[in-house]
């Protein structure tokens, strides 16, 4: 007991954080588990421009004028590239953590789950969506009445034209942003083709600012709160006068920063769950026991484990018992293996060693059969042999007859040749 105390007032004092984020040093390799960014904001811009058209009695465009202008703005989250943030594992032996890091595609954080089962839920994009203000002002078309008869026919028209336009956030650090918009007029018997659209934004000053150097570690994660800011409207390209309109937005704010911690706690398993949409925190789940709880079962599993020792001292014996039985059971068991693998390999040359004799007998059958044939077709070669020289024998006396008779036909013909000849 005395021996783990240093262990627990370590696991005490040195519980310390999962997770740091370090904001390296300019032009400096980053070295870390995980980097993304801040998130700050850039504008989506729809205008809709709703336009007046006066036309004669031939249907020809005499006049056109803006009536209105009307602005649909989102904000949009996006990474703030010029601070990139190194997001560091801080391990410790006395503890067992499972961590994952949900980074989007363009840097910003998205979740992160500690000690936990991944559930980091999927991506749902922020849109903030400024009320649509109508831009009014007063305007009056066509002219005063004329006399009946004489006056010419006056009608008038609305056409609506809508334009997308991108508000960086560069521009609304600067405080402003002006974009020129001429819309054309087709068939206009006018000089002036174009209405002139263009409008100029104002932002406050400071309303995205710069993070400071002080912050340059931070235990946990960073993340930046969102706050108010007014977009001032001036329908004109060098924002000069009193404004038209006003819009109300959320943005990042740039001049603060929100530290999450992530930090261990002794004795006891602590679970975090984030949700982060656009890099901004929506949802922290935080499980954590009591720690005092976990400490004081700690010397209740010492006693407990001491007082068990004679009985698992008892269980040892009995298992080694049962090992050393079980060994020379297994011993007994491989040795009858062995004798009777031993009985089977010298049955296997046996019935090789006969398998072998039968073979060896077939072959010298064989081979006797053979010279037994050879033998009996020599001693028929030489009675064939014998059988020519009695028939050459016969062949030679039958030819010394043929020549006698021949000799003596002949003999007997001269006779008869000479008897003819005497009278």
């Amino acid at each position: 007991m005395v021996v783990l105390v240093p262990w627990i007032a370590n696991a005490i004092i040195n519980k310390g954080s999962i997770v740091i984020s370090v904001r390296p040093e300019e032009n400096k390799n980053i070295v870390a588990d995980q980097v993304y960014y801040l998130p700050t904001a850039q504008l989506q811009i729809r205008a809709t421009a709703r336009v007046v058209l006066t036309k004669d009695s031939a249907n020809t465009i005499t006049a056109a004028q803006l009536n209105d202008l009307v602005l649909s703005t989102t904000v949009q989250m996006i990474p703030d590239s010029r601070y990139p943030i190194a997001l560091k594992y801080c391990p410790n032996i006395f503890s067992n953590d499972d961590l994952t890091f949900s980074i989007s595609a363009t840097g910003l954080l998205e979740g992160i789950n500690v000690s936990s089962e991944d559930r980091v839920a999927a991506i749902i994009t922020q849109i903030t969506d400024a009320p649509k203000d109508t831009l009014s002002a007063v305007h009056q078309v066509g002219a005063q009445a004329a006399m009946a008869g004489d006056a010419p026919i006056i009608t008038t028209e609305t056409k609506e034209f809508t334009s997308d336009f991108m508000i960086l956030n560069d521009e609304i650090r600067a405080g402003k942003a002006s974009r020129r918009w001429m819309i054309p007029i087709d068939g206009t018997t006018l000089n002036a083709t174009f209405v002139n659209a263009s409008f100029t934004l104002k932002f406050p000053s400071g309303v995205l600012g710069t993070l400071t150097g002080a912050d340059q570690k931070v235990d946990g994660i960073l993340t930046r709160p969102l706050k108010t800011m007014i977009m001032e409207v001036f329908r004109n390209i060098d924002g000069s006068g009193d404004p038209d309109a006003k819009y109300q937005l959320m943005v990042p704010d740039e001049d603060r920063l929100i530290a999450i911690p992530v930090a261990r706690g002794a004795f006891i398993k602590k679970v975090y769950g984030m949700k982060m949409t656009n890099g901004t925190l929506t949802e922290n789940v935080i499980n954590k026991p009591s720690q005092v709880e976990g400490f004081v079962g700690i010397p209740i599993k010492i006693a407990k484990a001491i007082a068990t020792i004679p009985s698992y001292l008892l269980q040892f014996r009995i298992e080694t018992t049962n090992r050393v039985t079980a060994f020379e059971t297994s011993r007994q068991n491989l040795a009858k293996a062995q004798l009777q693998n031993q009985k089977d390999l010298i049955n296997r040359e046996a019935e090789l060693i006969k398998a072998e004799a039968e073979a060896q007998k077939t072959r010298v059958t064989a081979e006797t059969d053979m010279v037994k044939s050879k033998l009996d077709a020599e001693k028929t070669l030489i009675e064939a042999k014998k059988d020519i020289i009695t028939a050459n024998k016969d062949l030679e006396i039958a030819k010394k007859d043929w020549e006698n008779a021949k000799t003596e036909l002949q003999d007997l013909l001269k006779k008869i040749e000479d008897a003819k000849k005497k009278p």
